[in-house]
């Protein structure tokens, strides 16, 4: 039974490879959805300023009386 918590070391080398490697690849799909994140905040605030921008243009049409 003991020998079977016994790892040698190139099987700890092995498995701390695999698991960083996995470690990495988590990190660079996460960095990737963070940054596709990033990417639709910046959309939605531009259709944001779009819409104050229409909100605004309506609002002065509609109670702008130029003065005579």
């Amino acid at each position: 039974m003991s020998s079977l918590l016994k790892w040698t070391e190139s099987q700890i080398d092995r498995f701390d490879s695999m698991a960083s490697k996995a470690l990495n690849i988590s990190v660079k799909t996460q960095d990737s959805e963070i940054a596709g994140l990033e990417i639709q905040n910046e959309k939605l605030k531009e259709e944001i300023r779009a819409i104050k921008f229409n909100s605004n243009s309506q609002l002065k049409e509609k109670f702008y009386t130029p003065s005579p």
